[in-house]
């Protein structure tokens, strides 16, 4: 497991940010023991430079720091330390600045205990979007791990995200928005980041989430990455040639899967155009065939 001994690279300034003042933060607290910490769960997650889970158990602890002990016996007691015990397997990394955090995939173990089973998926596709070769290895480790374990907090919730877990996203609302509709809204899976070819141009885009038999597209719009002047011209170009092509384009954005409410809506309002799209398909198909 040599990948899970290398931190990943960190998207986004406001991450960085964040990773910056979490290990400043640690590093005051080492400062003010001799023995040497092992920082894990959340914290780690946060020096990852991994998205913070959305859900509120995860968001109370948001400013914790937290330490591993390999035992009861070997928690001490350090004012702004959150200390937790871990007894199952546990890789560490020294960071150049001098404090040790868990790896990458023991924090995910660790961190399973803290999030809802969506946004423990989100942050496993999180892991295999930054290195794409990743999930056979990824999966196969977790389900090692996990017949190795006896008693462990979230192991439920690793065992779910893991069925649910998929590469080639490319952003962590479209996995919350992929989940939205076949976990809630009970749909069917859609293609990710399907390719689609234009035979007359030969242009090609990837879309987002599609469902290629019934030629409906679905887009994730995010505020910043499609807010630009050339963005929103390349996207609008982009609906045209679908819509030339026969492809119908759903743009979500935010606000459709912001609250339960909302997200109801929105996959009510896809589960209708799919059932459109097909009665229209099979119509057309029964008279092609008379």
């Amino acid at each position: 497991m040599n990948f899970y001994a290398n931190t990943l690279p960190i998207d986004g300034l406001q991450l960085q940010q964040q990773t910056q003042t979490m290990i400043e933060r640690c590093l005051k607290a080492q400062a003010r023991t001799k023995q040497q910490l092992v920082f894990g769960m959340l914290t780690a997650l946060t020096i990852h430079g991994l998205e913070f889970p959305h859900n509120r158990k995860a968001q109370q602890h948001r400013n914790t720091i937290f330490a591993i002990a390999r035992t009861a016996a070997s928690r001490t007691n350090l004012k702004g330390v959150l200390f937790r015990v871990w007894t199952h397997p546990m890789g560490t990394i020294r960071l150049d600045c001098g404090i040790e955090i868990t790896d990458v995939f023991t924090t995910l173990m660790q961190v399973a205990q803290w999030c809802t089973r969506i946004e423990l998926t989100v942050l496993f596709d999180l892991v295999q979007r930054r290195q794409h070769q990743l999930l056979p290895t990824f999966c196969r480790d977790a389900a090692s791990f996990l017949d190795s374990t006896g008693l462990l907090r979230g192991k439920s919730n690793i065992r779910w995200a893991l069925a649910h877990t998929r590469a080639n996203t490319d952003s962590s609302m479209e996995t919350r928005l992929r989940l939205a509709l076949t976990v809630k809204g009970r749909l069917p899976e859609p293609n990710i980041n399907f390719r689609l070819q234009d035979n007359t141009s030969y242009d090609y885009w990837f879309l987002d989430l599609a469902y290629p038999r019934l030629k409906i597209a679905i887009e994730y719009q995010g505020g910043t990455v499609h807010s630009t002047a050339h963005q929103v011209r390349n996207d609008s170009d982009k609906i045209t040639r679908l819509q030339l092509m026969g492809w119908l384009c759903l743009t979500i954005s935010i606000q459709h899967i912001r609250t339960e409410q909302a997200t109801a809506t929105a996959i009510q309002w896809i589960r209708d155009i799919r059932r459109t799209r097909q009665r229209a398909f099979a119509r057309r198909h029964k008279a092609a065939a008379l």
